[in-house]
């Protein structure tokens, strides 16, 4: 094999394509990416779809409730009955939406994987973070967002900001 000096054309072609593979890699911020932003898309996936969950668990018992009441109005509990149809008709959109969160965390839960095998495979270890201005500002944004397991601000303290 020719020492580095004595490269042929394609070799060098060569290493220059693999040392701009290596840069775009590095550009990319695969271990951020693996170690950061998209675990914390996966959270922010699972915390939507338990939440939404809980929503239609709740409006699917309050639902059972007022059908229960209607059942004791007679003729005007009718027009109510119908209404907790359409509820319970319209719930159905938890279970569609559950699909499609199903299927964003697989595909996150893919890229994840398929971003620290190809890190491993070009050898870059190093935590890289890619802060970008529209990274700050979205961040800044969502300080006050919604918290997952609502570990932020509770109501009452909100409430309390108000009634000062």
């Amino acid at each position: 094999m020719p020492s580095p000096p004595q490269m042929t054309l394609k070799e060098a072609q060569l290493a220059g394509v693999i040392a701009a593979m290596n840069e775009a890699v590095e550009a990319l911020a695969p271990t951020d990416l693996t170690t950061k932003r998209l675990p914390s898309a996966l959270a922010e996936l699972s915390a939507a779809q338990k939440e939404t969950d809980g929503a239609a668990m709740q409006i699917l018992d309050a639902t059972e409730v007022l059908m229960g009441l209607a059942s004791q109005l007679g003729a005007p509990g009718e027009a109510v009955m119908t209404a907790a149809y359409d509820i319970l008709q319209a719930c159905t959109m938890n279970d569609i939406v559950g699909q499609r969160l199903a299927k964003a965390v697989a595909a996150v839960s893919e890229t994840r994987d398929r971003l620290e095998t190809l890190s491993k495979a070009v050898g870059i270890t190093t935590p890289m973070t890619l802060e970008t201005a529209r990274d700050r500002r979205v961040q800044e944004r969502m300080t006050f967002g919604p918290a997952i397991g609502w570990s932020g601000v509770s109501q009452s303290d909100v409430d309390g900001l108000f009634s000062a």
